[in-house]
C-alpha cells in the first residue's frame, strides 16, 4: 500500500512539476536571462523523462488527470504568444496569401499585401522574402488561414 501511495504522490508530483516547468518556459520565453532558460528547460526535461519513466513502470494516475494536465497546458500555448522564434506570423502571412488574397506566397511576398492585419507581425526582414516552405506546408497553412481567418 504504501508504495502505490508514493508512486501517486510522486507521479502527481513529476506532472505538476512538468506542467510547471513548461509553463514558465512559455511565460519566460528566451527574454529570461540564460541560466535560468537552461535551467528550467533541464528541470522540466528530467520531470517529463522521470514521469514516462514512472507510467511505464506503474500508471497510477487517472488518464483523465494527464489529459486535463496537457489540455491546460495546450490552451496557455495557443494563448500566449511566441516568445522565441517569430517564424509562426509568417507560416500565418504565407497561408493568408493563399486563403485571403488568392495570390500563390512561391510569386508574391508579404509585403505585397500591406493593408493586411498579419503583416505588421511579421519580421521585417522577411516580408520581402517568397515563402520557402513546400506545397504541402502551404496547403496546410492556408487551410489554417481559412477556417479562422
Amino acid at each position: 500500500m504504501r508504495t502505490s501511495l508514493m508512486t501517486t504522490k510522486g507521479q502527481g508530483g513529476l506532472l505538476a512539476g512538468a506542467c510547471a516547468g513548461t509553463a514558465a518556459l512559455l511565460a519566460v520565453g528566451r527574454g529570461a536571462p540564460a541560466l535560468v532558460f537552461i535551467a528550467l528547460v533541464l528541470m522540466t526535461f528530467a520531470a517529463y523523462c522521470a514521469l514516462v519513466w514512472s507510467l511505464t513502470r506503474a500508471r497510477v494516475l487517472p488518464a483523465r488527470t494527464i489529459a486535463a494536465a496537457f489540455l491546460g497546458l495546450l490552451i496557455l500555448a495557443v494563448a500566449v504568444p511566441p516568445r522565441g522564434s517569430k517564424d509562426l506570423y509568417s507560416y500565418v502571412m504565407y497561408g493568408r496569401i493563399v486563403a485571403q488574397h488568392d495570390a500563390s506566397p512561391y510569386t508574391h511576398v508579404p509585403a505585397d499585401f500591406p493593408s493586411d492585419p498579419a503583416l505588421q507581425r511579421v519580421q521585417p526582414v522577411f516580408r520581402h522574402t517568397g515563402s520557402v516552405y513546400g506545397p504541402v506546408f502551404t496547403s496546410i497553412s492556408a487551410a489554417g488561414m481559412g477556417a479562422c481567418g
